[in-house]
């Protein structure tokens, strides 16, 4: 019989590291997001206290969904809520920071990677769909009136 040198299941094991690498991701996203703030002061397009509120809520609700997501790791609705609430409030992120002139909108792709890391195939296939969904109501105005560039 071979002895591991963990007792261990190894879903138990695939979550922790998924878990690292969602924690890592969150570390290098708040440093991004203060340097963002920091160097953004003097941008036009930025609506402050909003953006400000807006990274927070953001930020704050990642480290709750990571502590429930301790808690209830089985559970594939925890994540699946995170990709919407995230899509959320990427979008108003977006918002407060200029609409379609805004250089955050790469910030959709958060929901998908916790998606990738967290979800069965369908699900991240929704998980595409909710941010392309919230990203095109910023353009919808251009596509309406055919001034696309």
């Amino acid at each position: 019989m071979i002895q591991t040198t963990t007792d261990k299941p190894p879903d138990q094991k695939t979550f922790e590291r998924n878990s690292e690498v969602l924690w890592g991701q969150e570390a290098v996203f708040s440093v991004f997001m203060g340097f963002m703030a920091l160097l953004g002061r003097g941008n036009a397009l930025l609506r402050f206290p909003h953006i400000l509120w807006a990274f927070g809520a953001l930020l704050g609700f990642n480290g709750v969904y990571h502590w429930v997501l301790r808690k209830w790791p089985e559970k594939w609705g925890v994540s699946f809520l995170s990709v919407s609430i995230n899509s959320l409030l990427v979008s108003l992120i977006l918002w407060a920071s200029g609409g379609q002139e805004s250089n955050f909108w790469p910030m959709y792709l958060l929901p998908v990677f916790t998606a990738c890391l967290r979800l069965e195939r369908r699900h991240v296939f929704f998980a595409l769909a909710v941010p392309a969904g919230f990203m095109s109501f910023f353009y919808l105005e251009s596509l309406w009136q055919r001034n696309l560039w």
